[in-house]
This record gives structure tokens, C-alpha cells and sequence, in this order.
């Protein structure tokens, strides 16, 4: 069964009761993070930190922690680039909006498609 599209949302499985372009949040957002010079630059900021953090954990032997990070700075890598490259202008205030459905898989398959020209390891068995 297919779920319908949501006249307030783009993205299939959006059950929104309001465009995401509506709310305040998404709209600062959308101004703070939607410009791709501005998008790249806070992405790789990102991710740098997250570097950080992930050697702080495996030198104070945080296991756990560090484990839970290391698909962290990929997956900023992959919904950065669908962003940039992919996303409509429908579909980045609902990934801003943080509601469901926005797992990594979807955005992921269209990246490996589009980007690495089906090249991309991430859904490989």
C-alpha cells in the first residue's frame, strides 16, 4: 500500500497538517542553512567537530560513544549533498522540519544515483 501525497508536503508519508515552509523554525532555518555556500560551510563545521569528539571518545576508551558516532559525519556528508544537489525546494523544509519520514536511506539512493553515479558502497552487502 502506498501512502498518498500530502498536499502540505512533498515528501511521501508526510503527515503534516501544515507546510513545513510555514512554521518560524524552518524559515530560520531555511535562511541560516539553505544557501549551499552557507550549507557546506556549516556541514563541514559539522563534521570537524564531530571529528573531535569521536577522537576524544576512543582516547578516554568511550566505546560506546564512539561507536554511536561513526556514522555520524557520513550521513551529515549524504543529506548535505542530497541538499545541495537533489532536494526541491518542497523537499528541504521538510528535512528541516526534522518530522517523518527522514531517514537516511531515501535520500542516500538518490545521492548514490545522481552524485556517485551508482558508485556509493553505503548499501552494498
Amino acid at each position: 500500500m502506498t501512502k498518498r501525497i500530502n498536499p502540505h508536503c512533498p515528501v511521501r508519508g508526510c503527515e503534516t497538517k501544515k507546510p513545513h515552509a510555514d512554521d518560524p523554525i524552518v524559515q530560520g532555518l531555511i535562511r541560516e542553512f539553505a544557501p549551499p555556500e552557507k550549507m557546506t560551510i556549516w556541514a563541514l563545521n559539522a563534521m570537524v567537530e564531530l571529528r573531535e569528539s569521536i577522537c576524544r571518545d576512543l582516547t578516554e576508551k568511550k566505546v560506546f560513544a564512539w561507536y554511536s558516532r561513526l556514522r555520524q559525519p557520513e550521513e551529515m556528508y549524504i543529506r548535505t549533498l542530497y541538499a545541495i544537489f537533489i532536494a526541491t525546494d518542497g523537499d528541504l523544509p521538510h528535512i528541516l522540519s526534522g518530522d517523518r519520514p527522514n531517514g537516511l536511506s531515501p535520500l542516500y539512493t538518490e545521492v548514490n544515483k545522481v552524485v556517485f553515479e551508482d558508485r556509493g558502497l553505503l548499501q552494498v552487502s
